[in-house]
């Protein structure tokens, strides 16, 4: 495992954007989950027209952010339809990209018809349909909102269709993203990373397991096994994880030394090194942390519940993370809107810095998304780049 240490890396985010101008920027490729484009013979139109906010980010600032790529991976067909039933957590796996037979295209549902007529089609793009739903674990009920699923599918997407790139941004559709504070903030962390030593000699960005975002925690009740309950890290799958994914040391005395608390990006934007994206699609991570069976904590059919909800894609992303030593860094820049005080939430970002992307429900129609992307693309060049990466902790999780 490469480990970063905090030490060499405390001035992250203190420091104006023009300080990393000669950094080289990292390659980078975006992605997106979505659901299948709107009509529209340009980006603008079917934004505006159609409010397809997917368009609206292909109008505004994918163009300027100088993407090695951009992948979407949007619904195809029925939100339901096929047999994806609980999985068990040792497969088989399923073929999210199964080949192309020569006389069909199975991704032509996804690829937009404005995606020609764009500022855009300079970015390399790869659009690609999903089918299906996510059947929820616990109780093999139909779920769009448990998208363990399509993450999954969205990151092996990303590392088969852009092997060369260095980082992985994973966005909601209704996330608007700034391209003036992305850029020095994407310099400063290369800059960052590239200073800091690591174990077994130098490595490149894309090989460290990094793992960046707006933060939330595990349930307290992590760790529990009574005779009335027994909670998700407490489960016999969990453990199997910790032996096959992590290979920890899983004897009761080192499972009791360890931390029950595990941080999560959870939001409208993630960042993950190539090399940890890779790490958590080979085992096919994101699936197997989903399955993980506990017991007690709810009734009727959903007896097996955990304290939390193994297959909410944020959470099943943050335990792979975990269980291969990438501990969360959290970036206060990506940050939330709030609707209800029509201003974007300032908690979640310090003074003088400025907000890298902006997530909330404002953004899902196209006015709203226009109006952030205005307002901050405008004022943007009058702050420094946010997020201090004094936080940042990239060492060996073995807690």
């Amino acid at each position: 495992m490469h480990q970063l240490h905090n030490n060499a890396l405390h001035t992250f985010g203190n420091a104006a954007p023009s300080t990393f101008s000669n950094v080289s920027l990292p390659r980078v490729a975006y992605g997106f989950m979505s659901r299948a484009p709107r009509l529209g013979a340009t980006a603008r139109a079917a934004c505006d027209a159609e409010d397809d906010v997917l368009a609206c980010a292909f109008d505004t600032w994918v163009p300027r952010v100088g993407a090695a790529g951009v992948g979407v991976l949007c619904d195809c067909g029925a939100p339901c339809a096929g047999s994806h039933a609980p999985l068990n957590g040792s497969g088989p796996f399923e073929e999210y990209f199964p080949a192309a037979s020569a006389s069909a295209d199975p991704d032509a549902p996804c690829r937009p018809a404005w995606l020609s007529a764009s500022a855009s089609k300079a970015v390399p793009t790869s659009f690609r349909c999903f089918f299906g739903g996510t059947w929820t674990a616990m109780s093999g009920v139909c779920s769009t909102h448990h998208n363990y699923r399509k993450a999954a599918a969205l990151f092996e997407m990303l590392a088969l269709d852009f092997p060369a790139a260095e980082l992985f941004v994973k966005l909601d559709t209704d996330a608007v993203l700034f391209p003036r504070l992305m850029r020095p903030w994407l310099r400063e962390l290369a800059a960052a990373a590239a200073a800091a030593p690591a174990t077994g000699g130098a490595v490149s960005l894309g090989e460290r397991r990094l793992y960046i975002g707006t933060s939330a925690k595990m349930h307290k009740y992590t760790y529990c096994n009574d005779s009335r309950r027994v909670c998700a890290r407490s489960s016999a799958d969990w453990i199997a994880l910790e032996q096959d994914i992590a290979g920890w040391n899983t004897s009761d005395a080192e499972r009791r030394k360890r931390k029950a608390e595990v941080k999560y990006a959870w939001g409208g934007m993630e960042v993950l090194s190539a090399g940890l994206v890779r790490a958590i699609v080979g085992p096919r991570c994101i699936e197997r942390v989903a399955a993980v069976r506990c017991r007690g904590w709810g009734r009727g059919r959903d007896a097996n519940l955990c304290e939390w909800a193994v297959d909410f894609e944020d959470a099943a992303v943050g335990l792979c993370a975990h269980l291969l030593g990438a501990r969360l860094t959290e970036q206060r820049c990506f940050a939330r809107y709030e609707e209800g005080h029509q201003k974007w939430d300032l908690i979640n970002c310090r003074p003088r810095r400025a907000f890298i992307a902006v997530h909330g429900s404002p953004h899902k129609a196209a006015a709203g998304y226009r109006r952030t992307w205005r307002e901050g693309h405008n004022a943007s060049s009058k702050f420094f780049v946010g997020g201090p990466l004094h936080t940042l902790n990239h060492r060996e999780e073995t807690a």
